[in-house]
């Protein structure tokens, strides 16, 4: 074999090994492009679902619209969900200045309150009949009971007693949290 027949030889197959990787690469392409499409159609699904759902629940509040005043053409504020992993306290600050913001009865503060609840703050709800769940009073009374800061009392004294102001910690910060600790407690 001459020189150039060698050549010729490794060319070819340097090609065909080129040939093959190209076509591994192909292949992989192809396979990729699948796993993408069903990504997509499965995504697709998700999103048809959430729509769903998310039409069937103002469905479900168009339908309760009635059973109040037509004075809620429009809501000023909505709170926020409420899990039971914040203080109590702040968020119903927060909710009774919402419902008055949107002028709300207290049978419309149970149903919004109720609907805002999640996690352990919602299994309260397990707890209370149903009647009680349109009673506002009931509903606040028992989340306080679980989660207000009340029962904290002795635990905010010694956080208080053993506050320092940490290394990095800014005057204001510190003189902020030192504050809060002291109304809490």
């Amino acid at each position: 074999m001459t020189r150039l027949e060698e050549q010729r030889q490794a060319v070819s197959q340097a090609l065909e090994n080129q040939d093959q990787r190209i076509s591994a690469i192909e292949t992989s392409q192809k396979i990729v492009k699948e796993q993408l499409q069903q990504v997509k159609d499965q995504v697709k699904e998700m999103i048809r679902e959430e729509l769903r759902e998310l039409s069937a629940g103002e469905r479900s509040l168009t339908a309760a619209a009635p059973a109040f005043p037509d004075r809620h053409s429009g809501v000023v504020a909505k709170p926020y969900p409420y899990n039971g992993k914040t203080s109590w306290d702040i968020y119903y600050m927060q909710f009774e200045n919402i419902a008055r913001m949107n002028n709300w009865s207290n049978e419309e503060k149970a149903c919004v309150l109720t609907s805002m609840l999640r996690d352990s703050a919602a299994a309260i709800l397990e707890n209370l009949c149903s009647s009680d769940l349109r009673d506002y009073d009931k509903i606040t009374s028992a989340l306080r009971l679980r989660f207000g800061d009340a029962h904290l009392t002795e635990l905010l004294h010694g956080q208080l007693h053993n506050r320092t102001q940490q290394a990095k910690e800014d005057l204001t910060t510190f003189a902020y949290e030192v504050q809060s600790l002291a109304k809490r407690a």
